[in-house]
């Protein structure tokens, strides 16, 4: 009887984890943003090494039309240091087709760079037609 206990308590724990997404936070606390509430993570894959440095890929949903408020400065123009930046990230990450962003629609882009200490890195990738929020992440 305990043991069914604990595995009933083991489920109900990880779907609270799950369903719970702490990298909402550390993108905050990190980089200084404020994630929308509707935002929902539908993907996430990361690789650190053990000095803190490597990739993390997000990939958040909305059902607004645009969102683009909680950054203050969205670019709409295509820009090949943001794609290869992506390509590097994903590539790292060993990201399946599926989970590419299609940045041969239309997008928007905003990045962040670290500070003096650190050469960190991060890119939002905005595209309309799926009303899809990408993030790319490099630590350096």
């Amino acid at each position: 009887m305990v043991i069914i206990g604990i595995i009933i308590a083991l489920i109900i724990i990880g779907f609270v984890v799950k369903s719970y997404s702490p990298h909402n936070r550390s993108l905050e606390s990190y980089w200084g943003l404020q994630i929308p509430s509707d935002f929902k993570e539908v993907y996430y894959t990361s690789i650190v090494g053990f000095h803190g440095d490597g990739f993390r890929y997000t990939i958040f949903e909305t059902h607004n039309d645009v969102h683009l408020s909680f950054i203050k400065v969205f670019y709409n123009q295509q820009n090949k240091t943001i794609e290869d930046f992506i390509d590097r990230v994903i590539d790292n990450l060993a990201v399946t087709e599926d989970k590419k962003p299609p940045i041969n629609q239309p997008y928007y882009w905003w990045v962040i760079s670290g500070d003096k200490y650190y050469n960190n890195t991060l890119v939002i990738v905005y595209i309309p037609k799926d009303k899809m929020y990408y993030f790319f992440e490099e630590f350096q």
